[in-house]
């Protein structure tokens, strides 16, 4: 049977991020091979480059040339973002991020990077990265414009061969990266006014009275993954029986009231 703990919290900080990342950035060309005609990809990790999740994707067929993007998404997961077939031209785009994975989870407070990939050949091309720090204050990163440096195989029809010519372009320019914080994360910084609606564990249930119309009870685990999520008319009482052991957080909105209770099932 399942144990669980309940503890009534008086006050709750937020360590889960809101707000919205906006990520401008020129591409150019490098004189590939089928240039300007180009595949690319834009995405962020955390700083030890693990996926969280894709914005653009401009790459129908040829997705695979993209090193980088590939190593670190293999599915090629592409959950709410831009996509398009290869472009035929280079040029800005404007890219955002609302901080969440690609399960709609709010992604913690911290640094993350945005990565941008292309290629104009049949082979691998520039990739870099920025970092940015997403919390409570806003913050603008401008990187230096990043240039790459890549060897061609250029036709040379008089003798039936290629030549290798070495190229050097600004291939990521004009970048800017900003984060603006909603003013709110995703559970608020607040004290309670009032004693109800209450909470209470009965055996495998949590019982919840002092309940109006129109209310929600919410579960979210320590990480901010939202785990439970449910439309209560009157006091009643939610089961648990399906929840793992772990630490959680429980959310109930009542007319203008919330409720927030740390639960710790066993």
């Amino acid at each position: 049977m399942k144990k669980v703990v309940l503890f009534l919290m008086t006050c709750v900080v937020a360590t889960w991020a809101a707000g919205t990342v906006t990520i401008n950035v020129t591409t150019d060309t490098y004189n590939g091979w089928f240039a300007p005609k180009h595949v690319s990809a834009f995405w962020v990790t955390d700083t030890n480059n693990n996926f969280i999740k894709t914005l653009e994707l401009n790459a129908q067929n040829y997705g695979h040339y993209l090193a980088k993007f590939v190593a670190m998404n293999p599915t090629m997961d592409t959950v709410d973002a831009k996509t398009s077939a290869s472009l035929l031209t280079h040029g800005t785009h404007t890219l955002t991020w609302n901080c969440t994975d690609t399960s709609e989870n709010k992604v913690p407070d911290g640094a993350y990077r945005v990565w941008f990939e292309m290629t104009e050949n049949d082979d691998s091309g520039p990739a870099m990265f920025t970092e940015i720090a997403v919390g409570s204050s806003p913050v603008t990163v401008t990187p230096q414009n990043y240039s790459y440096t890549g060897v061609l195989l250029v036709w040379n029809n008089d003798k039936f061969t290629y030549d290798s010519v070495e190229t050097t372009a600004d291939v990521f320019k004009d970048i800017s990266i900003n984060f603006t914080p909603a003013g709110n994360s995703l559970i608020n910084s607040e004290c309670l006014v009032s004693s109800t609606p209450t909470m209470q564990v009965v055996g495998r249930r949590i019982a919840l009275t002092g309940i109006t119309a129109n209310s929600t009870f919410e579960l979210f685990t320590a990480s901010g993954r939202k785990v439970m999520s449910r439309k209560i008319v009157g006091s009643q009482s939610i089961g648990i029986q399906s929840i793992s052991a772990g630490r959680y957080l429980a959310v109930v909105r009542s007319n203008g009231i919330r409720v927030t209770n740390q639960i710790t099932i066993k």
